[in-house]
């Protein structure tokens, strides 16, 4: 539940930073470093469970940002509004105090910034289906043949940083009776994470390797 673009042990120290700055103590984690961000919140193994009041009580939910609670407007709204309505707090790193949801200020502050994380996510969306147009009217293949993937995952937190080639396999082989490839799906993911979803979803077998080890 932190920056997408910082490290675990960051992320970790902001939740702390934050939880500390309205006086409170964390009683568990939920960090969901092998979920896609675009996974409804309350579907998350690690997150959802909390969410669903299937972890006993707690008084509210720490992130590192906005944008960790989801990757659009509607699942970040959702999982702050529920806070409001059950009297729980919402913090995020970089916020002063809690989310006030009923003042419109902050309402509209907290809607803003998921609003820029969904943004950043259509971008990015966007930016891969126009090179991939202008690559395939080139006759050209994108990037390094997709013979098959493997995850590289962070030393601490499993933190998924890089899917690179393993010849072994051939997912672009792959084909759905609609004659989809998983490549084609591949050229259209927004990123690494929903990458690893697209092979899992077509049965690829997914090998998960620390980052220590060589890459062979």
């Amino acid at each position: 539940m932190k920056l997408a673009t910082s490290s675990p042990e960051r992320q970790r120290e902001n939740v702390l930073t934050a939880a500390a700055s309205v006086g409170a103590h964390i009683i568990g984690w939920a960090d969901d470093w092998e979920v896609s961000g675009a996974t409804d919140p309350v579907s998350r193994p690690k997150l959802g469970p909390w969410l669903r009041d299937e972890r006993g009580p707690y008084d509210g939910l720490v992130a590192a940002a906005v944008d960790r609670l989801g990757r659009n407007v509607v699942d970040c709204l959702n999982t702050g509004y529920k806070m409001r309505d059950e009297k729980k707090m919402l913090v995020t790193y970089g916020h002063d105090g809690p989310w006030e949801l009923d003042d419109p200020a902050d309402e509209n502050r907290f809607t803003m910034e998921a609003w820029g994380a969904q943004m950043e996510l259509r971008a990015i969306q966007r930016r891969n289906r126009d090179a991939t147009i202008k690559i395939r009217a080139a006759g050209r293949p994108k990037g390094k043949p997709s013979y098959g993937f493997r995850e590289r995952y962070a030393a601490l937190g499993r933190e998924l940083v890089a899917l690179e080639a393993e010849p072994q396999q051939a997912p672009g082989m792959v084909r759905r009776p609609t004659g989809e490839t998983v490549v084609d799906r591949w050229f259209r993911a927004p990123d690494v994470q929903a990458r690893k979803e697209i092979l899992v979803d077509f049965g690829i077998r997914v090998t998960l390797f620390p980052a220590s080890a060589p890459v062979r």
